[in-house]
């Protein structure tokens, strides 16, 4: 049973990969990091009226993205 929306049936592996990094790309790693650990999202990623110094989000580039990939996929053929 195949329970992905009808665009998701006729797309290639390909394009769902790169419409998900699309929409990884825009999260940050606060963010990112507390969904996957399926915590809390944090509120400290939004600036603060308060706060006169501005807060930097980290976000996750394609470079580590891709770097990861490739020292999984190294590992995996060793192992």
């Amino acid at each position: 049973m195949n329970l992905a929306p009808a665009f998701l049936k006729e797309s290639s592996l390909d394009e769902v990969e790169e419409l998900c990094l699309n929409e990884l790309l825009c999260i940050s790693t606060k963010r990112l990091k507390s969904i996957i650990e399926n915590s809390r999202c944090p509120t400290d990623t939004e600036s603060s009226d308060d706060s006169d110094v501005e807060q930097k989000e980290e976000h996750i580039s394609l470079e580590e993205i891709s770097s990861d990939s490739d020292i999984e996929g190294s590992q995996l053929r060793r192992g």
